[in-house]
Order: structure tokens, then sequence, then C-alpha cells
């Protein structure tokens, strides 16, 4: 899977080589958009290779590629011998597919919730129940006693 930024150049890095037959090639990528089935095809620059990984650069910046709206893709690599070529009919063959997530500018990749309790200056105590045979974990707001066990919490600890 793939994760790239909409607004910005951004660096890729696949494993190519292994399904490459050909030589000299340029990579086609076809990105497919799974909810409205548009596609975009694009030769990107190939930053670097090596026998583990070939590096591109997928520009989404202001004069790169639109790919939106945001949200999930596809994507798939053909392999070919023409530098200008953007028909996948006309290329030597598929070599890899995967996924790719298009976020939009400053968006996280997974988005964090900070819950804050209309309690936070209350104290709030936590016991274990061990007279019952079985332990288990009792909250409350009130200071109780369970037999010799006995414990304060608090967010410190």
């Amino acid at each position: 899977m793939l994760y790239v930024k909409d607004g910005i150049v951004n660096p890729v890095s696949l494993t190519l080589r292994e399904n490459t037959t050909i030589s000299p090639v340029y990579y086609l990528f076809e990105f497919q958009n799974d909810f409205t089935k548009d596609k975009v095809y694009d030769l990107p620059t190939m930053v670097s290779s090596n026998s583990r990984y070939t590096e591109f650069n997928i520009d989404l910046g202001e004069n790169g590629l639109n790919l939106s709206p945001s949200g999930w893709w596809s994507y798939k690599v053909y392999q070919q011998t023409s530098p200008t070529n953007l028909d996948p009919l006309l290329s030597q063959g598929l070599i890899e597919r995967g996924k790719l997530l298009v976020a939009e500018g400053d968006e996280k990749e997974v988005e964090t919730i900070k819950y804050v309790s209309d309690n936070e200056n209350n104290s709030n105590y936590v016991f274990v129940d061990i007279e019952s045979g079985f332990e288990r974990k009792i909250w409350g707001q009130t200071h109780v006693k369970f037999g010799e066990a006995e414990w304060i919490w608090s967010q410190s600890e």
C-alpha cells in the first residue's frame, strides 16, 4: 500500500525489478479511483533504482497529477520501452498492482481524538476485590475498603 499527500511531490519506493523483463525500461503508472472509477496515467520521474527497489517522485502539486477526490485508489505499473506512451495496451506488460491512499493537505493518516471527562478535578478510586474468588476492578468516586486491599488511584500513577 502506498500513502501520498495531495499538493506535494511524494517519494514512492516500489520493488519493480523482480518482474521487469525489458531494458531499457520506462514505467507507466495507472491510477484508478475506487469510488468514481476515473483513471489517470503518469510516467513519474525515476529518482533511483537498485536491485532492491525503484524510487519515484509522484507529483501531486499544483502542476502535477490530479488525483481527486482524495481517498482510496488502485494503481497498476506497466513496463515499456517508450518514454512517452500513456496507453497500457501499447506497453510490454503489467508488473505490479496495489492500493494507494491519497490524503488531503494536512490530513493525518490516522485521526486521533482526545477525550476529556467533565470531572477532571475529582479523584477516582480503583479497587481490586480478591475475597470474591476472582479478581475484578471496581471504579468509583468514594473511598471503599475490600478486606486488606486498598488503593487510591490518581492520574500520576
